[in-house]
């Protein structure tokens, strides 16, 4: 007996869900069309919901202005994915029990979708979303992270893009990417597509299993890129060797704005090959190495870089293991540079005098906008050196100061900014 009940209920919070949706719509607009009324919408059905929409609830559906589409485990996605011509993104977020063919209609047939969204698909199914995306000419942002992609998929995946020319955003994070094995295998394979294929600018290959040779490989196809200007490798096995190749391509590529190697192991090595590089690159606006081991070595390497390098706007160098002697360089590199907006300093080892000669930087650098300091070892003498800086500053926007050490006369101290 508990089984109908509970199919029951299923049932009648569906129908709810629609019939909720129609009441906001004759309650704001008079039984009129507004263009603005939903934008996005999520339709949750149970796994084993095999009911079919009657006629009132189909109708609700078409005449509904949806833009965004999320849906979760849906057995009859036919009903939605063929109606909504209008939709704009559609998120599939698990996984798909029996929604591959109604995947690959919408797909092929729909015009109108800008983004997709596929994740959990079922192992070894993937390559039937790649042929189908083959033939798609309005998809221009595609998300395929967290499927467990394989190397071999990584094949598949070039293939699809000898005949898409139109997606620029491609999202292959959190899968099971490692490195190329021979001239012909997978991260060849994946990047010889992009020789032919310049729409694609954005590319995101986070948490995946890519080493050393990967990042050689990356940067030998960036190499001879000029398009791609987003680079995401964050939390994968690259060490300082990697950054050495990463480092050489910053040489020759003019295209690439956002670098993010966070949660690799480059160590103060890799951070001084690309800062020594990035000396004299003009293109590279964002640079994320948080979480890489780096020491005040390193952090010597980027304030010699920030003393030339008139471009980068964004760096983040959190949780490492900067300490008072990285933190003055930096501050000293401070006091001549114009360019940087957002410095991440949080979760280092940075204590009385490394707040102090930054605090000194900040009476007079008139550029940046965001600080973060947070979870360093600063105390009530650390936060009246950067209150008493900041009378003067014009410019910071945004101090960060989370789980410090601050008492009673260091808080009195910032309050009076």
């Amino acid at each position: 007996m508990s089984q109908p009940n509970k199919r029951k209920h299923a049932d009648n919070d569906h129908v709810n869900i629609i019939q909720s949706k129609k009441q906001k719509y004759d309650n704001n607009n008079n039984n009129s069309y507004n263009n603005n009324l939903i934008y996005h919408i999520e339709v949750i059905f149970e796994e084993d919901y095999n009911v079919e929409m009657d006629r009132y609830e189909k109708q609700i559906l078409k005449f509904l202005p949806f833009k965004h589409f999320i849906i979760r485990s849906a057995k009859p996605v036919e009903y939605v994915l063929n109606i909504k011509k209008e939709c704009k993104n559609v998120r599939i977020p698990h996984r798909i029990y029996i929604g591959l063919k109604d995947i690959d209609y919408i797909i092929r047939n729909n015009i109108s979708i800008k983004e997709l969204s596929i994740f959990s698909v079922y192992y070894g199914t993937i390559f039937l979303i790649f042929e189908a995306l083959a033939e798609n000419t309005s998809i221009t942002r595609l998300n395929i992270g967290k499927n467990l992609l394989s190397n071999q998929d990584t094949i598949l995946l070039s293939n699809l893009f000898i005949k898409n020319k139109t997606i620029s955003h491609l999202n292959i994070g959190k899968n099971l990417i490692s490195n190329f094995i021979s001239n012909t295998a997978p991260m060849t394979s994946l990047f010889n597509f992009q020789m032919e294929n310049a729409s694609l600018t954005y590319l995101d290959m986070r948490n995946n299993q890519i080493s050393d040779q990967g990042a050689i490989s990356i940067s030998h196809w960036l190499s001879k890129n000029t398009s791609i200007m987003y680079l995401d490798l964050c939390a994968n096995f690259i060490s300082s060797n990697g950054a050495y190749s990463i480092s050489n391509l910053l040489v020759s590529n003019t295209s690439l704005t956002h670098l993010n190697l966070e949660s690799n192991k480059i160590f103060s090595n890799g951070a001084t090959f690309i800062s020594k590089v990035l000396v004299n690159n003009t293109s590279l606006m964002y640079l994320n190495i948080n979480a890489n081991s780096i020491s005040d070595d390193g952090a010597i390497a980027i304030s010699n870089m920030l003393l030339k390098n008139t471009s980068l706007k964004h760096l983040f160098i959190g949780h490492n293991l900067i300490s008072n002697k990285g933190a003055i360089s930096i501050s000293n590199a401070l006091l001549k540079n114009t360019s940087l907006k957002h410095l991440d300093l949080g979760s280092n080892n940075i204590s009385y005098n490394g707040i102090s000669g930054i605090s000194n930087s900040l009476a007079i650098n008139t550029a940046l906008e965001h600080l973060n300091i947070s979870f360093n070892l600063i105390f009530d003498n650390g936060a009246t050196a950067i209150s008493n800086s900041l009378i003067n500053n014009t410019s910071l926007s945004d101090l960060n100061l989370e789980s410090v050490k601050i008492g009673y006369d260091g808080a009195i101290a910032i309050s009076n900014l």
